[in-house]
């Protein structure tokens, strides 16, 4: 430096490259405060976001609850602060037209469809809103979009049934509805209408070369039947090839199985219904009959496995024997809703009988209506 040339001035001493420590200290809590600022801005909404999550898991794990003591009031309090706090969860807005729906609130149900199909337009979503339009009787709206998820899944066979159900309930498109059960069934209803003798062990011999229908498939429920009337299902659990695939031998779950019976795959006895419904729609009164009896047959059947006799007890040893948890209030639901299933095939069936002119019938079926604990009425479908 020149001698002549002002020096710089400095601080208390301090090298004129280096600020006092006083201002070092300052500007460092600066920046930090505007680091954690930045930080702040970004990561708060992350965490409010997941905190607001987990209260809203909180509040539905509560609705369900109280859903399962019975206080679909108390659920939808709770659904309505889950929504509030993730309003574009499509599942919490089904649970919530669901819990609607069952306390007669259809229109704030079907808004809760319609919102969460904005958030999701998922094949669930639409079939359920599809279920409240009818309940509201709006047959021609629900018919339209069992249409369209038909069309998108390729002509399913569940859906279908779903489609010639409601056209069904609306008592519009008749034709076209028989037309698609008729397809559903002969699809599901496989291949084999066999023979069955039994040996000494209680094994079944179904003899093929007395079907013109083909292959036995393993491990599939077969119905079993006594002339022309259904007395129960079989599994098989065992095949064993003989004399060019002509005999299969096999064990009953639920025998015994008697020489003479004939055995036919099983399928959906709400496939049954839907075409005996349309039948008796169609004036088609026996064939109605002949379908709705078979339809209640199998699905009795089925309500007497889980819950008949000391039926759910056992479903449920059965459940706690290979580790899994069962809320009993979860069974008894369980329970309603195939009863309440029971009660609509009961219901198309006494209708059947009464314009057939047998009120005895029609009556015995109204009476195990009520008794399940549901009015006999066009509401019930």
């Amino acid at each position: 430096m020149d001698e002549n040339q002002t020096p710089l001035p400095t601080y208390d001493g301090e090298s004129p490259q280096q600020p006092p420590e006083s201002l070092r200290r300052q500007l460092s809590r600066s920046t930090l405060i505007v680091v954690l600022c930045a930080v702040a801005l970004v990561a708060l909404p992350v965490l409010w976001g997941a905190f607001s999550g987990e209260v809203a898991n909180w509040h539905e794990a509560a609705a369900l609850e109280a859903y399962l003591n019975g206080d679909l009031t108390t659920a939808i309090r709770h659904m309505d602060t889950a929504i509030e706090k993730d309003s574009l969860n499509d599942r919490r807005l089904i649970v919530r037209a669901e819990y609607r729906r069952l306390t007669g609130d259809l229109a704030g149900s079907l808004e809760d469809c319609d919102k969460a199909i904005l958030a999701s337009d998922s094949i669930g979503n639409r079939l359920f809103r599809t279920q409240v339009l009818l309940e509201i009787g709006l047959y021609e709206k629900a018919i339209e979009e069992a249409k369209r998820i038909n069309h998108e899944q390729n002509g399913a066979n569940v859906t279908l049934n779903n489609l010639a159900y409601f056209r069904a309930v609306g008592n519009l498109e008749l034709e076209e509805a028989a037309q698609d059960i008729e397809t559903a069934i002969t699809r599901s209803a496989g291949d084999v209408d066999a023979q069955v003798t039994t040996d000494e062990d209680d094994k079944g011999i179904i003899d093929l070369s007395k079907s013109t229908k083909g292959e036995l498939k393993r491990s599939l429920v077969y119905d079993v039947f006594r002339g022309s009337d259904f007395v129960g299902q079989v599994v098989i659990t065992k095949k064993k090839e003989q004399s060019s695939q002509a005999r299969v031998v096999w064990t009953t779950r639920h025998g015994p199985i008697r020489n003479g019976d004939k055995i036919r795959p099983d399928f959906d006895a709400t496939y049954l219904d839907t075409r005996g419904y349309i039948s008796y729609l169609r004036n088609d009164l026996e064939s109605a009959r002949r379908d709705l009896d078979l339809a209640v047959a199998k699905f009795t059947h089925q309500y007497q496995n889980y819950f008949g006799a000391q039926g759910s007890v056992r479903h449920t040893l059965i459940d706690f024997r290979y580790g899994a948890l069962v809320d009993l209030r979860d069974v008894e639901l369980r329970k309603k809703e195939m009863a309440r299933a029971v009660a609509v095939l009961r219901y198309h069936r006494a209708l059947v009988m009464e314009k057939l002119g047998e009120p005895e019938l029609a009556e015995k079926d109204y009476k195990r209506i009520r008794q399940l604990g549901f009015v006999p009425d066009s509401k019930l479908f």
